[in-house]
């Protein structure tokens, strides 16, 4: 098992479900990564995010999803204070909101 498994499965047992987010925090430099570990998404950090996005600056409903989610990995300032990380973070904030939708079947 590498480090990184035994770190999730590590994350995992204290906060349930994580997920590995890798997060570029420069544009113009794709080897400069910020690795970190999210919970599942929690009812109360979804609504807060939702209100969050519907505002002017939609990369404080990122920060604030971050923020709320963390569980490891690089720090997470390093992700925080990085406009180019925020911006890359967000594609990260969309899939954990956006699940699978439930599919009604007819018998």
């Amino acid at each position: 098992m590498s480090k990184k498994d035994e770190k999730l499965a590590e994350l995992e047992a204290l906060h349930g479900k994580c997920y590995p987010v890798a997060v570029y925090l420069d544009v113009d430099d794709s080897s400069k990564v910020a690795n970190v570990y999210l919970k599942k998404l929690d009812r109360r950090t979804y609504t807060i995010v939702n209100k969050l996005l519907k505002g002017d600056d939609a990369l404080k409903a990122v920060e604030a999803c971050f923020k709320a989610l963390y569980v490891g990995g690089d720090d997470l300032s390093l992700i925080t204070e990085s406009f180019d990380a925020l911006m890359s973070a967000e594609s990260a904030v969309v899939d954990l909101i956006n699940r699978k939708p439930a599919e009604l079947k007819k018998n």
